[in-house]
C-alpha cells in the first residue's frame, strides 16, 4: 500500500493545467515529473537494476527479472527510436503496435494537433534520443502513467509507458537428483560446508573429518551416472567412477524429496 501511495502522491502533485504552460514548459515539467517517478521506482523495486527485461506486445505486458523477483506491469508503446538513423517512429502509426497499445501515444498526437506541434503529429521524425525521452515523459504526464522505460533491442530503442506494477517472488530453481549429486560432490571438493549443509538432510555426520578426507578423493574422480531410480519422494542415483577409487568402483547416492527439493541422505 505504501508503494502506491508514494506513486499516487507524485502523480497528483504534478497535475498542472496544461493550458497554462507553453510547449517547452510542458516538456520540462514532464521530464521532472518522470525523473521523480523513476527515482521512486528505483528505490522501491529496483527499476534500472534488473538482470533482464522482456515485453509481450500481444499481452501488453512488460517483465523485469531480478535475482529474487519478477516485476510486471501493463504497457503502452509511445515510439521506437533508431540509434542508427536518429529517427523516431510514433506508436500511434507503427506497423508493430496495435491500437490497444497506442492509446498513450495517441494522447501525445492529440496534444500536438491542439497546439500545432508538427513533431508530435508527423509519423516519422528526425530527433535525438533525449527528445524521445521528452516525448515519452509527455505521454506519462498526459496519461497519468506510473512511469516509463526504454527497452533496447539491437539498434532500436522501444519507449514504453507503464501502469501499476506487481511484484512476484522468483520461483526457486529445483535441481534434479542427478544435478543434486553433482553439486554434492562439487561442494565436498570445494570444502563449502555451509552450502553443503543445505543439500544434505538427516546425516550431519556426512561432514565429519574422516568422511570428508576420503570423500574429497572420491569426489575428485570423474564419474558417469548409469541409472536413476525414483519412487515417490525417494531417489537413488547409481554412478560409475571412470578410474579406480578407494574401495568400490561403483557407488550409489540416496536422496529424498522435501517440499519439492531433493536432498542427499547418504552414500
Amino acid at each position: 500500500m505504501k508503494t502506491y501511495m508514494i506513486i499516487s502522491f507524485l502523480l497528483l502533485s504534478s497535475v498542472v493545467n496544461s493550458k497554462e504552460l507553453s510547449y517547452k514548459e510542458m516538456l520540462d515539467q514532464s521530464m521532472e515529473h518522470l525523473r521523480l517517478l523513476t527515482v521512486s521506482h528505483s528505490k522501491i523495486w529496483g527499476l534500472g537494476k534488473d538482470e533482464s527485461w522482456n515485453a509481450d506486445l500481444k499481452k501488453g505486458l512488460i517483465w523485469w527479472t531480478f535475482s529474487d523477483k519478477i516485476v510486471e506491469a501493463p504497457i503502452q508503446v509511445i515510439a521506437t527510436y533508431s540509434t542508427k538513423n536518429k529517427t523516431l517512429l510514433w506508436g500511434w502509426n507503427h506497423p508493430s503496435v496495435s491500437k490497444k497499445l497506442s492509446k498513450h501515444a495517441e494522447l501525445v498526437k492529440k496534444y500536438g494537433l491542439k497546439n500545432n506541434i508538427s513533431k508530435l503529429t508527423t509519423v516519422k521524425i528526425k530527433c535525438t534520443e533525449n527528445d524521445a525521452w521528452k516525448y515519452t515523459a509527455l505521454a506519462v504526464k498526459l496519461a497519468d502513467a506510473q512511469g516509463a522505460y526504454r527497452g533496447p533491442a539491437g539498434t532500436t530503442l522501444v519507449f514504453f509507458t507503464f501502469g501499476k506494477i506487481s511484484i512476484k517472488k522468483k520461483p526457486e530453481k529445483v535441481l534434479s537428483p542427478e544435478k543434486t549429486v553433482s553439486l554434492f560432490f562439487k561442494l565436498i571438493r570445494d570444502g563449502n560446508r555451509k552450502a553443503f549443509s543445505k543439500i544434505v538432510i538427516g546425516k550431519k555426520s556426512l561432514w565429519d573429518p574422516m568422511f570428508t578426507k576420503v570423500s574429497v578423493k572420491i569426489a575428485s574422480i570423474k564419474y558417469k551416472v548409469t541409472d536413476i531410480k525414483i519412487t515417490n519422494d525417494k531417489a537413488r542415483v547409481y554412478i560409475l567412477f571412470l578410474k579406480e577409487k578407494p574401495g568400490r568402483q561403483k557407488e550409489d547416492v540416496d536422496l529424498i524429496r522435501v517440499d519439492g527439493k531433493w536432498f542427499v541422505t547418504g552414500i
